[in-house]
């Protein structure tokens, strides 16, 4: 039995004529806590994309809880939060979350 949460199958990204990712390989399992580390313009923000089905791999399948992304109903159950400048900085952490979930609601 496959516990993978996240699996990603030779994903690549292109933006023209620039390759973002390249066949990308990767599972996540179950309670296993992963981060992407990586300098400025390496990929991250893409992959977490494509993830949350924000973006479209331009080759490869990643599947989230065993659902090929995108996929509506499973966009609609996830939370992305973009980079921190997206944060109203003179709101508590827990303002800035309840504020976002006011306006998902």
């Amino acid at each position: 039995m496959n516990n993978a949460c996240v699996s990603i199958r030779s994903v690549s990204k292109t933006f023209g004529t620039v390759e973002v990712l390249k066949d990308i390989d990767l599972e996540i399992q179950q309670g296993e806590i992963f981060g992407l580390l990586g300098p400025s313009g390496a990929g991250k923000t893409t992959l977490v994309k494509e993830l949350a089905g924000l973006e479209v791999p331009t080759s490869g399948e990643i599947d989230v809880f065993q659902e090929k992304m995108p996929s509506l109903p499973l966009i609609e159950k996830l939370g992305y939060m973009a980079q921190s400048d997206a944060l109203y900085m003179e709101l508590t952490a827990r303002e800035n979350l309840e504020f976002l979930l006011l306006c998902m609601a």
